[in-house]
């Protein structure tokens, strides 16, 4: 049995103004590469950024829950997700 610990986005760029961005990127999970644009916020504080997104993925595209555990009527498609990063800027 094979397994995947991982998930990786690659980001491909970053589009917005102010603190509105929206980040576009291929995310894999499982070998499944799928193309994701996810809205963010981005917070700058002195040499510090925090960007944080909230977005759904399905699981079924990235082939997470097979067999019985496809059903979505016991287990939804829709899994939520949320990022919450804290990036120091070079001064």
């Amino acid at each position: 049995q094979t397994h995947f610990p991982k998930a990786e986005f690659v980001l491909e760029h970053v589009q917005g103004q102010g603190s509105q961005l929206q980040i576009a990127g291929k995310l894999t999970i499982k070998n499944k590469t799928r193309p994701l644009i996810v809205p963010a916020t981005l917070l700058e504080q002195g040499h510090t950024a925090i960007v944080d997104a909230v977005f759904t993925i399905k699981r079924l595209d990235f082939s997470l829950g097979e067999g019985l555990w496809s059903d979505t009527s016991s287990v939804t498609n829709e899994v939520p997700v949320k990022v919450h990063l804290i990036l120091n800027k070079s001064p």
